[in-house]
């Protein structure tokens, strides 16, 4: 009865390949506290993606136009849900200044009964 060969050289080559790895693991610091223990202490420390993707989303941001005073991302007229504030706004008689100043770029006041709501508000 003939035995594969392949499988036997595979299985060695697999088992090398465990045991590279897990002696990679064995040297690498478990966790971030001391990976940071281990660093240059005259190294910067990163900032984290989360923060520096949050900072300049509000940097680079507008005021809403509803008149709530919070900041807004780049592209963005209104926060989710605010535009329906600033719609109820005009219905009512009343417009914030942000809202007459950034109306050009506003969607929905293309509309004619929304440019006519926006010029007889307050």
């Amino acid at each position: 009865m003939m035995t594969s060969t392949k499988t036997t050289n595979r299985s060695d080559a697999m088992r090398a390949a465990w045991a590279t790895r897990r002696a990679k693991v064995a040297k690498a610091p478990r966790h971030a506290s001391t990976a940071k223990a281990t660093a240059p202490k005259d190294a910067p420390e990163p900032i984290p993606a989360k923060t520096a993707k949050k900072r300049a989303i509000i940097l680079s941001g507008l005021k809403c136009c509803c008149g709530c005073g919070e900041m807004t991302r780049k592209t963005r007229a209104f926060l989710p849900g605010h535009d329906m504030k600033a719609k109820s706004g005009l219905i009512a008689g009343r417009a914030s200044r942000e809202l007459r100043e950034r109306a050009s770029t506003i969607p929905f006041l293309n509309d004619p009964r929304w440019k006519k709501l926006l010029q007889e508000a307050k």
